[in-house]
C-alpha cells in the first residue's frame, strides 16, 4: 500500500512537469496564431477570441510552472467521495447543521490528512 502511494505521488509530480511543458507549447502556438492574424487581418474578430484563450492558457501555464520551479507540488489527496459529499451536505435548520457539521468536519480532516491506514 505504501509503495502504491509513493508511485502515485511520483506520478503526480511527473504530471505537473508534463503539464508545464504542454501548456508552454500551447501558449506558444496560440501566441504565434495571434501575431499572424494581427499582421494579416488586424480587424479580425478571431483575434479577441484567441487573446482570451491565450490569457486562459497563460494562467494554466503559470500554475504548473510555479510548482515546477519551486519543486513543490499540490498534495495528493487520499479519501473517498462519500466523505466529500457528506462534508458539503446542508440542512434547512442552521443550528442542527452546525451540530451535525462538527463530527463530519473531524471525519473529513482525518480522512484527508495524507496518511494511510491499513
Amino acid at each position: 500500500m505504501v509503495h502504491e502511494s509513493q508511485d502515485l505521488i511520483r506520478a503526480h509530480h511527473q504530471a505537473m512537469k508534463d503539464g508545464a511543458t504542454l501548456w508552454t507549447q500551447r501558449v506558444n502556438k496560440i501566441r504565434d496564431r495571434v501575431t499572424t492574424l494581427q499582421k494579416t487581418r488586424p480587424d479580425s474578430r478571431r483575434i479577441l477570441g484567441l487573446e482570451r484563450k491565450l490569457a486562459h492558457q497563460k494562467a494554466r501555464q503559470a500554475f504548473y510552472q510555479q510548482h515546477v520551479d519551486a519543486h513543490m507540488f499540490p498534495p495528493v489527496v487520499f479519501g473517498i467521495k462519500k466523505r466529500w459529499l457528506d462534508r458539503f451536505k446542508t440542512l434547512d435548520d442552521p443550528i442542527a447543521e452546525q451540530e451535525r457539521q462538527q463530527p463530519r468536519r473531524e471525519a473529513w480532516d482525518e480522512s484527508r490528512n495524507g496518511q494511510l491506514s491499513v
